[in-house]
């Protein structure tokens, strides 16, 4: 059975719609992101064919910034968590 996400997701890929769905065809599920500190969804918009993060505590778009320094790289990210701006911040290193 699909998920919430996963519907929305497909629905707005169909519609190519003008809105933010939970990224990874709907399987992304909110976290506290370490660098931001805020709740946060990694989100995909099929019109403009790009990704972003969601602040859920303001509903505001957080709009990727440089990368920040190596100090500041995720060091309370748990072990198993994958962030997808990872290969911007080895890039950055």
């Amino acid at each position: 059975m699909k998920t919430k996400g996963q519907m929305e997701f497909e629905a707005a890929l169909a519609a190519n719609a003008d809105r933010w769905v939970p990224a990874c065809g709907g399987t992304e599920t909110e976290y506290n992101h370490p660098t931001y500190g805020c709740r946060v969804l990694y989100c995909w918009n099929p019109r403009q064919n790009r990704h972003a993060y969601i602040n859920l505590d303001t509903d505001m778009v957080i709009e990727r910034t440089p990368a920040p320094a190596p100090s500041d790289v995720f060091c309370s990210t748990p072990a198993n968590a994958i962030d997808p701006w990872q290969h911007f911040i080895d890039e950055a290193l």
